[in-house]
């Protein structure tokens, strides 16, 4: 989750995008589940408002309390965190908690209301130019890890451990070890990670998910991913970088090619998938029963975004 609010930044007179996250970029991805560049243009350029459910609202609830736990040692998880309590790591203050990607802590609380407070547009890492910002829950430069059993294993010399904490209302829909390589959050988390560990040798890349529905669990998911790897990634997201810098200077978002395969996304008890998929085809009844009744299977849309935009 990394507290991010999914942030882009683009200016509202040159229409530069000035920053933005890894969760921004994973939601313009395609390759990404529920990837759409028409939402993110929305959403991002034009301002669309994305509502809060009670699934975003349990997940900032249990992201508040393993971020206590680590930092402090006193125990204030809920039912839902004290699941995955073995799988957490040891609480210390070696760790980087809700880290920022400016390499700076969290602000705490004001008035006992979360700030989510982002320095202007700085960080360690840039992708295609473009300051990737944010906050990372867990960075553990022990040496050692947690595995899925709870156990503390110890890591190749040189290698850091990235956690990102998951809720989920099923542990079955939950990324497992190897995939979390190919997505864009853990990627990018990784390119930050050896900039700010340049003796790094390798990145452990980890999910710790949490169910809050039917019962509670949890698992933990976990890769390792080398230097080279995370070079190569870099290559692919610095092109994605470039289509969304290129995407923050249309006049319209019709001028955006949406995923059709995005449209009913996370659709669950508390989100009906898409925000904007009655906006997004408006005047195109049909084509809104189809996604709506599961229908359309049309993957990434066959238009490519260098054939729209230029």
């Amino acid at each position: 989750m990394g507290n991010e609010e999914h942030h882009s930044a683009v200016d509202p007179v040159t229409r530069e995008l000035i920053s933005t996250s890894a969760s921004a970029i994973a939601k313009f991805n395609t390759e990404d589940y529920g990837g759409c560049n028409r939402r993110w243009a929305m959403h991002y350029v034009f301002g669309y408002k994305e509502p809060h459910t009670k699934s975003q609202e349990t997940g900032v609830l249990v992201h508040s309390q393993i971020e206590h736990f680590l930092k402090s040692g006193q125990d204030v998880l809920g039912p839902i965190a004290a699941a995955g309590k073995h799988l957490l790591t040891t609480p210390g203050h070696d760790l980087l908690v809700e880290w920022g990607m400016n390499n700076t802590p969290k602000p705490p609380p004001v008035n006992g209301k979360e700030v989510h407070w982002f320095p202007p547009h700085e960080s360690l890492l840039r992708i295609a130019g473009v300051p990737v910002i944010g906050f990372i829950d867990t960075v553990n430069p022990r040496g050692t890890y947690t595995d899925a059993r709870g156990v503390t294993v110890a890591d190749p010399p040189g290698t850091v451990e990235v956690n990102d904490n998951k809720t989920t209302g099923n542990l079955a829909n939950a990324k497992k070890g190897e995939s979390l390589i190919r997505t864009t959050q853990m990627t990018t988390y990784a390119l930050w990670t050896i900039e700010r560990f340049p003796l790094a040798t390798g990145v452990r890349l980890s999910h710790t998910n949490f169910q809050t529905s039917k019962g509670t669990g949890a698992t933990k998911e976990t890769a390792l991913i080398s230097l080279a790897i995370i070079a190569a990634r870099k290559v692919e997201l610095t092109a994605t970088v470039e289509q969304m810098k290129r995407v923050a200077k249309v006049t319209t978002w019709k001028d955006v090619p949406p995923n059709l395969s995005a449209c009913s996304a996370f659709k669950n008890k508390y989100s009906g998938g898409c925000p904007y998929l009655t906006e997004c085809f408006k005047g195109d009844p049909f084509q809104q029963m189809q996604i709506k009744h599961g229908s359309s299977h049309g993957g990434t849309n066959t238009m490519a975004l260098t054939d729209k935009i230029r």
